[in-house]
């Protein structure tokens, strides 16, 4: 009904229709050019739209003016901007064609142009690779690394500005989606002229104009010297130990066709990326009510953050992907993905974890050897054709499979418990969409998926003569369709959505073997019917948000049932200070059933140690509302702070936080967040722009951390206080490319009391690493690490040196590289850290990879 009210109003609430066609001097059409309607050059916006395939617009004014200024932008043409009278307008219509001039450019401009590091064209953002770069980046990731306002998380995850990139995209051409980590973690840096950041993102060209995305992408660019039908570079290499590496990123770059194939073979701890499944299925589905099973057990393996991984990883590790993107005609486009992935990971720990109580303490000792066997299939298929130049058709379809298979072998007090976890999981999806551009103020979109994916779990322990085999099977289906409109009307931009989702879960468990063998069979169905509507206008610089989401829920638990409904609204203001600062009020509620894991309330194994189960009641949804205050400064992409303070009631939690995001020639974060009874304090700065003459970097951060955690240890109940403060500095510098360094420095002080017991240590992480390049063909890479523990008693110490060493020769500039390589040049053998938790310390051995010598050839083409 709302919906229907909206596009009625479009068709004929208004009181002047301007209207008119955008071209160039030769009478051209220019589609998807920017078309803005504004009381004065300075002043508010009255209305906007675009031009569509054959250069048409038409916009709907509400206005008293006998006169407006009309703003048209288009990339690669001068600004169109003047004032026009509406007087006129001819019962209520008023036609006024747009010629666009292109923009000239002197050939020193354009050298002057194409020099500098950072230039910006509307919602791009264009950065000169080789201005931000020292020539140690090996993939694109590293290059992003050094993009101001962009930050790489130790998962690869890659944000900007604070927020999570949609996706990135190759010379234009979206080849992976929002599995980006493909390009990121193996696209050869050395084939990068350039990276786009590209603002206010939408990938469905009949949004462009109409809909207001906050989304980013990037965008890297080719060297144009490097494009081929075949290029790209491979790398091979080995040494003593039996150590192994292969790799390859090949390109091909041909009339409408554009593939990628990366591929990645070693067993020297890195490793090869896997086809991030997960993140991809929930980026790419739009539905809230669409779940997936979730497993009973997670026991992902991995080691302190402090140590880099690679160090602690025996593997065998195998990666391949081909994705592509075909045009076959100028209508119909595919895109195609494809992986194999797979790891053999072996961890070897010792360790001592002491309990301490009121009376007697509890100490432990356990040695860990856990093996991980992961293999992957996956694979995507989207194929977009052009109806019309207003319509456009989307089939999808995706399959993955993924396995997994660990055991452990776990030595506790001399005795020896065996345990196996073997999951396996496929999930497929079929998807249909039909987007129509009705005109250029209004697109709908029409959708239709299916989702099912089946988890299995088989988890087998053995303890004191006895084996206990616990199985589970979970399977959803998920059906859902809905219709989306995106409109422009009266300086309105409205969102609006009318759709139903079906879920049906299911879960069978099964205890075999011990005393006891309880058993759980679950059904779960719940059925939404669901309308939203989201309404964005802004008055003099004030920005107005209202909406929100109506909700129809019936579901149902075995024989229990429940119908609810649900209002979720969405109210917020916001407003433009000036060019540089905008302030903004937001508040929200969102309710969430229950997932069938949740219902789950039979006891499940969760490892040797203990069982767990669950008691919700499926009937009484949880809610979460919040009040978000928010503060945005950007005089240059160098230099910006964002600042959120957030009142949230979550779950009947209610929590307060305060976070800062603040950019100054670098990432620096400044937040501070509170938590019931936990609070974490942290401040970042950098220096850089007091100091340009000496370094490139200078960092300095504090945190400081505190926790109350209450907790049952031997039938008493017992109050754990957790401390931690961390001191981090960083910089370095470069010498006009022939030395560069690098220094870091870490220092933790953590604490921990129990009850009566207590425990208080120091931890250091000293970092250096120091490049030196005394020509064009030769450079030598040395870092160097320590780890340093001692207790605040001064009885227990341990000092752990790693380092590794790279030599680097350039047989041919461009072509050919051969590389020799020490890692774990101290030849330590372990690293021993200390770790408190909220009832427990522990003193931790990690086995480390042994030293190892590696002689390598990267060839280019």
């Amino acid at each position: 009904m709302i919906m229907s009210i909206a596009v009625s109003q479009l068709a004929y609430g208004q009181e002047i229709l301007l209207q008119g066609r955008v071209t160039d001097s030769l009478s051209a059409p220019l589609p998807f050019s920017q078309v803005l309607v504004k009381d004065t050059p300075e002043g508010s916006i009255l209305a906007f739209g675009s031009s569509n395939q054959e250069g048409h617009y038409q916009i709907r004014l509400n206005t008293s003016q006998d006169s407006v200024w009309l703003n048209v932008r288009r990339i690669g043409f001068e600004n169109y901007a003047r004032y026009i009278s509406i007087k006129e307008a001819a019962e209520g219509q008023l036609t006024y064609d747009i010629v666009m001039v292109e923009k000239s450019t002197e050939l020193d401009e354009v050298v002057i142009e194409g020099n500098r590091p950072v230039r910006e064209r509307g919602d791009t953002l264009t950065y000169q690779v080789e201005a931000f770069t020292d020539g140690t980046e090996e993939v694109a990731e590293d290059v992003l690394k050094k993009i101001p306002g962009v930050n790489v998380s130790e998962d690869g995850t890659i944000q900007y500005q604070g927020k999570e990139i949609k996706k990135i995209l190759l010379d234009g051409d979206d080849l992976t989606d929002t599995k980006y980590k493909v390009l990121s973690k193996n696209l050869s840096a050395e084939l990068l002229a350039e990276v786009e950041i590209l603002k206010n993102y939408t990938d469905n060209r009949l949004f462009k104009g109409i809909e207001q995305s906050e989304d980013v992408a990037i965008n890297l660019k080719i060297k144009e010297g490097r494009k081929a039908p075949l290029f790209g570079e491979v790398e091979a290499g080995g040494g003593i130990n039996e150590v192994y590496t292969a790799n390859t990123d090949l390109l091909s770059y041909r009339k409408g066709f554009k593939a990628i194939f990366t591929g990645d073979l070693n067993n020297i701890g890195q490793d090869a990326i896997g086809s991030d499944w997960q993140r991809f299925n929930t980026g790419n589905l739009e539905y809230k009510q669409f779940r997936f099973s979730e497993p009973l057990l997670d026991t992902r393996l991995s080691g302190p953050g402090f140590i880099r991984e690679e160090l602690l990883r025996f593997h065998d590790s195998r990666y391949g992907s081909l994705n592509f993107v075909a045009k076959p005609t100028q209508r119909l486009s595919i895109r195609t993905m494809t992986s194999l992935y797979g790891n053999d990971i072996r961890y070897r720990t010792d360790q001592n974890v002491s309990y301490p109580t009121s009376g007697t303490g509890v100490n432990l000792n356990e040695s860990q050897d856990q093996e991980i066997a992961l293999k992957e299939t996956f694979a995507d298929l989207k194929a977009t054709y052009q109806v019309n130049a207003n319509a456009d058709l989307q089939i999808r379809t995706h399959y993955t499979q993924n396995q997994q298979n660990l055991s452990t072998q776990n030595l506790l007090n001399g005795n020896l418990i065996p345990d196996r976890l073997d999951n396996e999981n496929s999930v497929a999806l079929f998807d249909v969409s039909l987007t129509n551009r009705i005109n250029p103020c209004l697109a709908l979109q029409t959708q239709v998926s299916y989702l099912e994916d089946d988890l299995s779990q088989q988890y087998r322990l053995s303890m004191e003569g006895e084996e206990q085999l616990q199985l589970s099977r979970q399977n959803s289906r998920n059906t859902g369709a809905s219709s989306t409109l995106k409109a422009l009307w009266k300086g309105y931009a409205i969102n609006g959505v009318l759709g139903v989702t079906d879920l049906r879960q299911s879960l069978v468990t099964s205890l075999e073997g011990g005393s006891e063998n309880p058993g759980n069979d679950l059904g779960y169905e719940a059925t939404s019917l669901f309308s939203e509507l989201l309404l964005k206008r802004e008055l003099k610089k004030v920005e107005f948000t209202a909406g929100g989401r109506l909700r129809q829920e019936y579901f149902s638990l075995g024989e229990e049932e429940a119908n609810r409904t649900f209002f979720e609204p969405v109210l917020g203001v916001s407003s433009q200070l000036d060019r540089f600062n905008k302030v903004g009020l937001l508040y929200t509620k969102e309710y969430s059933l229950s997932s069938i894991y949740e219902l789950y309330r039979n006891p499940i194994l969760q490892g040797y140690r203990y069982l767990s189960s669950n008691a919700i009641d499926f009937a009484q949804p949880m809610s979460d509302q919040s009040v978000v205050f928010y503060l945005k400064h950007n005089d240059s992409e160098k230099r910006f702070i964002n600042a959120f303070v957030r009142a949230l009631y979550v779950r009947s939690s209610p929590v307060a936080s305060f976070a800062a995001t603040v950019e100054e020639d670098g990432r620096v974060i400044d937040q501070q967040r509170l938590f019931g009874e936990s609070q974490t304090y942290s401040l970042s700065t950098g220096f850089d722009r007091y100091f340009p003459k000496l370094s490139s970097v200078l960092k300095l951060s504090y945190q400081a951390d505190y926790r109350e955690i209450p907790g049952l240890l031997n039938s008493e109940d017992q109050v754990s206080r957790l401390r931690n403060h961390r001191l981090q500095f960083s910089m370095g510098s470069a010498f006009d490319g022939f030395f560069n360094f690098g220094l870091s420095a870490s220092m933790n002080r953590s604490s921990a009391d129990y009850g009566n017991g207590d425990n208080s240590f120091y931890f250091g992480r000293f970092n250096q690493k120091l490049i030196f390049k005394p020509n064009t063909r030769w450079n030598a890479i040395l870092e160097a690490e320590q780890l340093t523990y001692f207790s605040e008693d001064g009885n227990s110490r341990s000092f752990t040196p790693l380092g590794s060493v790279a030599m680097n020769y350039t047989i041919k500039p461009n072509k050919a590289t051969l590389s020799l390589n020490l890692s774990n040049l101290f030849n330590r053998q372990t690293a021993v850290i200390q770790s408190v938790s909220a009832l427990s310390a522990a003193q931790s051995t990690y086995y480390l990879l042994p030293r190892y010598l590696m002689l390598s050839l990267k060839y280019r083409f």
